[in-house]
């Protein structure tokens, strides 16, 4: 408890009221004086950032810079790579849904050295592609430097399964890396 209100307390209990009120609020003015001009000394200074201070923080920022940008250009490729491989593994389960739910087949041709791929449902079930039932999917407008490098056509049927199965490689030309995506006779599709 403050020393000053401790003062009126006991003015309080040994005088009257009136007394009393002026004391503490005598009392009450002086620590709000006080205080206002403790607080009022912060108030007045200027702030802001010496030359130093933005030259060490800039220095900072370039050595965290300079660590993280090579290791994100190693990760982009990578990135694509992935990208293009669950595009081309969410377009083969697409495929194999669409032969269920429709009761038809549904086929893939993927080209090596090419980044296009045609999908085709054979709605009238004559086993031939028909105009209007082909679709042609582009792998380089999101991923530009990833290719199929497997010639393989893979078709599913109204149960599900795949024939023939077998597998689709993409690579990507920046780097050294692959992926494989696997198409079981099942007709289950994963990346490997």
């Amino acid at each position: 408890m403050p020393e000053w209100h401790r003062v009126c307390i006991n003015y309080k209990q040994h005088a009257g009221a009136g007394l009393y009120f002026d004391i503490c609020s005598r009392a009450h003015n002086v620590v709000k004086k006080i205080f206002a001009g403790y607080f009022m000394s912060f108030h007045s200074k200027q702030s802001g950032f010496t030359l130093i201070e933005m030259m060490i923080v800039i220095a900072i920022m370039a050595i965290f810079a300079g660590i993280a940008i090579p290791n994100y250009l190693a990760w982009l490729p990578k990135s694509r790579l992935n990208g293009a491989a669950r595009q081309v593994m969410g377009d083969l389960m697409a495929a194999r849904m669409k032969a269920v739910s429709q009761n038809c087949d549904v086929g893939l041709a993927f080209v090596a050295d090419d980044a296009e791929y045609k999908i085709w449902t054979d709605s009238n079930n004559d086993d031939t592609i028909d105009s209007g039932e082909e679709i042609t999917k582009d792998i380089h407008s999101d991923y530009y430097d990833v290719t199929i490098s497997t010639t393989k056509k893979i078709e599913f049927h109204s149960r599900g399964t795949a024939n023939p199965y077998g597998t689709i490689a993409l690579t990507s030309s920046n780097s050294t890396n692959s992926k494989n995506v696997n198409v079981r006779i099942t007709g289950r599709v994963m990346i490997e």
